[in-house]
Parts: structure tokens; sequence; C-alpha cells
């Protein structure tokens, strides 16, 4: 399974452009706290957080993971949070979108 891990502008407006719902990256700082990379162990250009990169998201103790927030028409839409393993279930794999975005680069 392959995660996408938009590392520039374009990459990360095309991959919002495909969503239709809050959707996982392979982004993680998992390895080392607070070093972002791609789960394919590259690393990043750039980074688009809300608002920088968060250790922890809600009951979440240490958020590991990067998700693509799913909000058109606001300024959130194509944003990044971290958040952890437990609420992994609750969102879409990007498996389809990140076959379609390797395909385009």
């Amino acid at each position: 399974m392959r995660f996408a891990c938009p590392s520039n502008f374009a990459h990360n407006y095309l991959l919002a452009s495909l969503i239709t719902s809050d959707t996982w990256l392979g982004i993680t700082d998992m390895y080392k706290e607070g070093k972002l990379r791609c789960l394919a162990g590259t690393t990043l250009e750039e980074t688009f957080f809300l608002s920088g990169p968060q250790n922890t998201y809600k009951r979440d103790s240490d958020a590991d993971f990067a998700v693509m927030r799913y909000s058109p028409g606001s300024r959130e839409h194509g944003r990044w949070e971290m958040q952890g393993a437990p609420s992994f279930n609750s969102y879409t794999f990007p498996l389809r979108l990140s076959e379609r975005l390797y395909r385009r680069t």
C-alpha cells in the first residue's frame, strides 16, 4: 500500500482536490519525535499544517501520523494535522489517490 506524501505545494494542492474525506498521509514523526518524513524515508520540502506540527491531537498522547483535512470552502481544506494511531481506522486510506498523484508527477 502506498500513502501519498505531498512534498511541495503543487502535490498538496492536487491531492486536496482529489480527497472526499479526511485522509491519512504517508507522513510521520514516529521514527524521531519532531522530525517529519515520508514513510518511504524521504524528507519533506514543505509542510502544510494548520498551525505548525502538533504533537498531540484531542486525546492522542503521541500523535505520529499526518492527516489531510477535508473541509471544502474553508482555509482548513488540504491542511495537515497530526493524529495518533488510536484514531487510525476512522479515515480514508489514500491508496487510489496516491496512485493517481504519482502517475501525474
